[in-house]
């Protein structure tokens, strides 16, 4: 069909909606019209039906593919979970402020997690922090690595 000038789509739509006339005169003429119209255009009713044929087999590859493609997503983020390492020490307690401060910037360093550029500074103070945190301090501790844990949770079993 690549070679043969191309049909009017729309006339043979609106022809062949025609053919549900309750006037037997107008359907038959309606038929003739697109049968017309079809070899004018050097294609048969064959190649019409073959085009939608092909068609639908094009939309269930697709499908098909689209399916493999969300597989292999689902996959890939399984697979970059499974790489974000666990911590091999003992649970760190929340009060280990520097080990856990520096346990998280390890990961951001590694691009295992995100943080902001507030949260960095702040758990760089925090990891070299000699002694308890301030109440202010350990309030914002608490929130990011709150957030940690519940974004990344499957790294943060503290």
């Amino acid at each position: 069909m690549a070679d043969r000038p191309n049909i009017d789509l729309k006339r043979l739509a609106k022809l062949l909606a025609m053919s549900s006339s309750t006037h037997d005169g107008e359907v038959v003429n309606a038929i003739r019209l697109a049968d017309s119209l079809l070899r004018k255009s050097g294609q048969t009713w064959d190649d019409v039906f073959h085009a939608f044929n092909e068609l639908e087999a094009a939309n269930s590859y697709a499908r098909s593919l689209l399916s493999e493609l969300n597989t292999a997503r689902a996959e890939i983020v399984r697979l970059k979970a499974d790489q974000i390492p666990r911590r091999t020490q003992p649970k760190l307690q929340l009060d280990e402020h520097q080990q856990v401060a520096e346990w998280a910037l390890d990961l951001y360093e590694q691009r295992k997690i995100f943080l902001s550029s507030f949260e960095e500074e702040f758990l760089e103070t925090v990891s070299d922090w000699e002694g308890d945190l301030t109440d202010k301090q350990q309030a914002v501790y608490e929130r990011i690595i709150e957030k940690l844990r519940v974004r990344y949770h499957k790294i943060y079993e503290g």
